[in-house]
């Protein structure tokens, strides 16, 4: 069983991790901890101008997040909101899964060089809008960051939601991964913004359900 350490109504605030060292500061890490149930609420805040920071760490480890909400305002910059990593073939086929919070986001995203989820070799499942960018002066920031590396292991993403991406920034990038996505993409800002990016020499597929828009 998973140690009782969000309870049910948990809030995580952060400040700055080691800018010159690149160290990131963490408010949970999980490792190796299996199947870690349903957790029924989790904020994850940021104090102003916080950098490198990660609000929680999934490592080897799965199960369901409901009433998700992460956001992030203009000051945040090199940080990540979650962090799901797997490296066991035998995990192949676990979920994490996230649900926002009813009439919020599942991701907010403003700053710079910020990311709501970043997924390493996982299966992750989302429900909520993602909205990346939408301070004209946030820059190069990702909704959902993807990488599939280990082979052993099954890469998919499925997301049902729409998707606002403003400000350089990107909704969805993936990279050996395969990307499934429900919902409308929106574009604010029609320079060096996509809504979402694949790797073209991944192999892997991209569907959408859903328009796309660009004002």
């Amino acid at each position: 069983n998973r140690p009782d350490i969000f309870g049910t109504d948990t809030t995580i605030t952060l400040g700055d991790g080691n800018q010159n060292g690149k160290l990131y500061s963490a408010g949970i890490y999980y490792q190796d901890a299996g199947d870690i149930g349903e957790i029924t609420k989790a904020n994850i805040q940021y104090v102003d101008g916080a950098s490198y920071t990660i609000g929680t760490i999934f490592d080897n480890t799965y199960g369901t997040l409901t009433n998700s909400h992460i956001t992030m305002n203009n000051t945040i910059n090199n940080s990540i909101g979650v962090m799901i990593k797997k490296d066991k073939v035998e995990d192949v086929d676990k979920t994490i899964t996230f649900t926002a919070e009813k009439a919020k986001n599942l991701i907010d995203v403003n700053g710079d060089h910020n990311v709501g989820i970043l997924g390493q070799d996982s299966t992750i499942v989302t429900t909520g809008n993602i909205v990346v960018g939408t301070e004209t002066t946030s820059d190069n920031s990702v909704g959902v960051y993807l990488t599939g590396d280990n082979e052993g292991i099954k890469h998919t993403y499925t997301g049902e939601g729409n998707i606002t991406v403003g400000s350089n920034s990107q909704g969805i990038y993936a990279k050996n991964y395969k990307v499934t996505q429900t919902g409308d993409i929106t574009v604010t800002d029609g320079v060096g913004i996509a809504g979402i990016i694949t790797d073209e020499d991944s192999g892997k597929d991209l569907g959408r359900l859903g328009k796309i828009c660009f004002l």
